[in-house]
């Protein structure tokens, strides 16, 4: 009975999520045709069937900083992940604290999970400042060149950057004493 119901599998069609999964015309076809099919949506689709082989662990995330009540948790980048094409880790903030200015050579997204960032700012002008204040479950965009001063004014923050390319401490000027 089991080995009937995974025959018939095999020639279910599959749902269509998209206008641009080629259309299947004809179901009962051998089983060239499925694995055909199985390498099409594995590469362009990320329909991941268990004969997929480009699904591999790279690494596991590392603590790179732990100092006074700040944590980063590296999950991917240059240290837990040996790839320089974008960084990912979780930042956790337990005291209300501030970073100098920073100035960064890379575009950075960062998404807060608990607790508020406070970004403050100069145009590049030497025009006005402000303040960009991102809330729990927000996410802000900081392009590469700016100028920025991240402030935590509230203890327990949590928020998880993304560096692209990947963070490296040259790339990000810091004006200590700030």
């Amino acid at each position: 009975m089991l080995s009937h119901l995974r025959r018939r599998l095999h020639y279910l069609p599959l749902p269509r999520t998209s206008s641009s999964i080629p259309p299947i015309n004809r179901i009962h076809q051998p089983a060239v045709r499925r694995a055909s099919l199985t390498h099409h949506l594995c590469r362009n689709y990320s329909i991941m069937p268990s004969n997929c082989n480009n699904i591999r662990i790279v690494g596991g995330a590392e603590i790179v900083v732990d100092h006074e009540g700040l944590t980063i948790n590296e999950c991917i980048g240059n240290v837990a992940t040996k790839t320089d094409d974008v960084s990912v880790c979780v930042v956790s903030i337990a005291n209300p604290t501030a970073e100098p200015w920073l100035t960064i050579q890379y575009d950075e997204y960062m998404h807060v999970l608990e607790g508020v960032v406070e970004l403050h700012f100069e145009k590049n002008d030497g025009g006005n400042s402000g303040v960009v204040r991102v809330a729990k479950g927000q996410t802000v965009f900081i392009e590469k060149g700016s100028r920025f001063q991240p402030r935590f004014p509230e203890g327990n923050t949590r928020y998880i950057p993304v560096c692209l390319p990947a963070f490296k401490p040259e790339w990000c000027h810091r004006e200590e004493g700030s």
